[in-house]
């Protein structure tokens, strides 16, 4: 594989390589914990190691990649319970927020979300699972940013936004997920404007437990943490 940096800028490139290692991740070429190069991804690639350098820092910060200084860079880990438990914050930051931006949805916070879904229109049934991906993390964290609570958001962006990509069922080669990303996310958009913070609550909550299923197993507080992400009382 060759990209032509004379026709893509480096931010392009620097995108082409960060879909590339999530790619190589997927389909078993390298495992979380496996060391990657940015020498060798550069050959790879065709182009020069600044792009490769500079994809390595955003996936580093967005939790993907683990640098360790004087090692190298290395596929980041994450066990089933960890995972869970990221699943469990969630659902607790995510059920608080949408029944406080219920409560004051508008016209202009309603314009805000369906900007990012209409930018879901343009990925969703295509091959772009990253930028679907990422899509998908900016609109919960929009929601989440509308609570208008700092404290909120800095807990929220803990989270990492790829660090779901590191999760067993996120796979470029099922598109269950992004076959109808504008559908679920303007499912919730409809749930905040119904006025209702219950609902949207109890919406959010379903959404995120059927986009990451994580085993049983490891959801022993589960009913604990629905009840709290979903109820007010």
């Amino acid at each position: 594989m060759s990209l032509q940096a004379s026709k893509l800028g480096d931010r392009s490139l620097k995108n082409d390589v960060c879909a590339e290692i999530v790619r190589m991740l997927h389909e078993g070429e390298v495992q979380p914990g496996d060391r990657v190069s940015e020498t060798e991804i550069a050959q790879k690639l065709g182009i020069s190691r600044s792009p490769v350098r500079e994809a390595f820092v955003q996936l580093a910060h967005e939790g993907l990649i683990v640098r360790k200084p004087r090692s190298g860079n290395f596929i980041a880990t994450r066990t089933d319970q960890e995972l869970a438990d990221l699943q469990e914050t969630r659902l607790l930051i995510e059920g608080y927020a949408a029944r406080v931006v219920c409560e004051t949805f508008d016209e202009a916070k309603e314009r805000q979300l369906s900007q990012i879904v209409t930018s879901m229109s343009d990925v969703e049934g295509t091959s772009d699972w990253l930028t679907g991906s990422r899509l998908n993390a900016r609109f919960h964290q929009t929601v989440v940013n509308l609570t208008a609570n700092g404290s909120l958001l800095h807990l929220w962006k803990t989270l990492d936004s790829l660090t779901w990509l590191l999760a067993p069922w996120a796979s470029p080669i099922d598109t269950r997920v992004q076959s109808d990303l504008v559908r679920r996310h303007q499912a919730l958009i409809d749930a905040l404007a119904s006025g209702d913070p219950e609902r949207a609550a109890g919406d959010f909550a379903e959404h995120i437990l059927r986009a990451t299923p994580i085993a049983g197993g490891h959801h022993s507080r589960l009913p604990l943490v629905l009840a709290a992400a979903t109820t007010t009382r």
